[in-house]
């Protein structure tokens, strides 16, 4: 299906850590500011306004999964985006967000629950 979608997810936010790393995304780019993590429910490339904020999903985000699901292994939730902050101390007081979401016109697999 493409459409787009307006939305409430839960957002959190990660950074490389306190070395800065050299991490790169699910894309094989590394992340900077704008980019973000999903499930797999979103495609590689899709574009989604957080809360007023562009955002291009690049990565899958190993740990977007249900809190509530003791199986390491679980499938990625669809509630949930992870967006990039290269400040560790921005990312620690952003926390754990309910924001609107705008998904632009892209093909997704399901509508999020």
């Amino acid at each position: 299906m493409i459409a787009t979608l307006l939305i409430t997810l839960t957002i959190t936010a990660y950074t490389l850590g306190e070395g800065g790393g050299t991490g790169l995304t699910f894309s094989g780019l590394p992340p900077t500011p704008g980019m973000c993590a999903a499930g797999p429910w979103l495609p590689i490339g899709a574009l989604v306004i957080v809360a007023g904020t562009p955002c291009l999903v690049t990565d899958r985000g190993g740990c977007i999964v249900d809190p509530d699901d003791t199986d390491p292994g679980a499938c990625p939730t669809t509630s949930h985006l992870d967006i990039f902050m290269a400040d560790l101390d921005k990312a620690l007081a952003f926390g754990r967000q309910q924001l609107p979401v705008t998904i632009l016109n892209q093909r997704h697999r399901r509508t999020p629950e």
